[in-house]
């Protein structure tokens, strides 16, 4: 059926002339009829997708790729590696000062910022600068599980004694785990709150 329609309109637009130099054809195609057959019969071109969303989806896939790159990657310069298995811990490893490290969350009050835990033999010490919160801990592995404490009542600045409350309330039987295979961070569950080694001020020499 196509090409007996592009036959027909070639007759139509050549047309025949008779004797009397009237132009006909033998059988007539409207050329509009004509030009909608032509139409049919010519294969469709593929739809292209515009330029906007073919650039999005480029910049998706570089965003979704460096993601996958720095998905051990913190902004504080802790590691945060799961791939490896973490540093089995001990009382002699423990032993010593270590400062809050963050991230802090939306309920936590600000002031938990400036916590320090000591590590004692049997003895975690915990202060934000003021009172002192003392408990007993249990290593096993990789995790020191925290138990019951007591609490010093001296008269601090309010926004202390909201972290001590926060603290104490916390800290009551939670574990903190070796976040990394180094030991040098530690993860306390379920907060998230991460405390690093404070690092060693030599003395002045004499």
């Amino acid at each position: 059926m196509p090409s007996a329609i592009i036959g027909l309109c070639m007759r139509n637009t050549q047309g025949n002339h008779s004797d009397d130099g009237n132009r006909h054809s033998a059988r007539d195609i409207p050329n509009n009829q004509c030009g909608a057959g032509l139409r049919d019969t010519m294969p469709r071109s593929k739809t292209r997708i515009p330029s906007g969303p073919v650039r999005m989806l480029r910049a998706l896939g570089i965003l979704l790729s460096f993601g996958l790159l720095c998905s051990g990657c913190t902004t504080d310069g802790l590691s945060a590696d799961s791939s490896k298995s973490p540093a089995a811990l001990t009382v002699a490893s423990l032993a010593g000062q270590w400062e809050e490290a963050g991230p802090l969350g939306d309920n936590v009050p600000p002031a938990v910022a400036s916590t320090n835990l000591i590590f004692a033999p049997k003895i975690l010490t915990v202060t934000v600068g003021c009172n002192t919160l003392s408990f007993g801990y249990v290593v096993d592995g990789s995790a020191v599980h925290i138990r019951s404490g007591s609490m010093t009542q001296v008269n601090c600045l309010a926004d202390q004694l909201d972290a001590e409350a926060w603290l104490f309330g916390t800290l009551v039987n939670a574990t903190l785990v070796s976040a990394d295979d180094t030991g040098a961070v530690l993860t306390l569950q379920p907060s998230g709150l991460r405390f690093r080694r404070s690092p060693v001020v030599s003395s002045p020499s004499a």
